[in-house]
């Protein structure tokens, strides 16, 4: 049985929301999301769209009007369990009226000092396991903004220390070999940082290629 799952009081700090998210939410046509245990989860269409894989559906599934969406089944996201689902919707309704994420250049997208502090407020005393699984979350959802933020902060808390410092933030068991090179381990999630830039040369370089095969024409 379907449980009604977002409230108010379900917020972290909804009414810190620099978009004025409760406002809007009662303005725009809802989607209908449900968690792993079956909550039942009511999202304003456009911080749905911030969602790769909620975008794919409305193209699937032709949800591009007010009354195929208040027809439309829930959509089901068996990877992302009720406390995740509640943040990253609290994530997606602070920044859906922010200017479109740059994937290629993430690092460059400016953002207004008020959202800012919002997201430092937002990751703030976030257990580490919590994290981990809100970084998951948002790579199966494909929300590019929230899996940068994720990355930057895991990034930040793995630089300048050592093996133990990162078994003890991670809970990483020393339970390898010493010819294994641990080394690896502790540079996991700098590379996650690291990857994401990589990502971007790689798409900067395809976008040159193509430019110069199509002055070739």
């Amino acid at each position: 049985m379907l449980q009604k799952a977002v409230l108010d009081s379900d917020w972290k700090t909804m009414n810190d929301c620099p978009t004025n998210s409760k406002k809007c939410r009662s303005e725009e046509p809802l989607f209908k999301l449900t968690s792993r245990d079956g909550s039942l989860f009511y999202v304003s269409a456009k911080a749905a769209k911030l969602s790769g894989l909620i975008r794919r559906f409305v193209e699937i599934y032709d949800l591009n009007d007010e009354q195929a969406i208040f027809m439309m089944e829930p959509i089901h996201l068996p990877n992302v369990n009720y406390r995740v689902l509640t943040m990253i919707i609290h994530w997606t309704e602070s920044h859906k009226n922010c200017p479109k994420w740059i994937e290629e250049k993430w690092w460059l997208n400016k953002k207004k000092p008020l959202l800012n502090s919002w997201e430092s407020g937002f990751f703030k005393e976030m257990p580490n396991d919590f994290l981990y699984k809100l970084f998951v979350a948002a790579d199966y959802m494909d929300v590019k903004c929230l899996l940068d933020a994720c990355a930057e902060k895991i990034a930040d808390q793995g630089r300048g220390k050592n093996e133990e410092e990162m078994r003890q933030v991670w809970g990483l068991p020393n339970d390898l070999g010493p010819d294994y090179g641990f080394k690896r381990e502790t540079t996991f999630w700098e590379d996650i940082l690291q990857g994401q830039e990589h990502r971007a040369r790689v798409k900067n370089e395809q976008n040159c290629v193509k430019a110069k095969q199509k002055a070739h024409q």
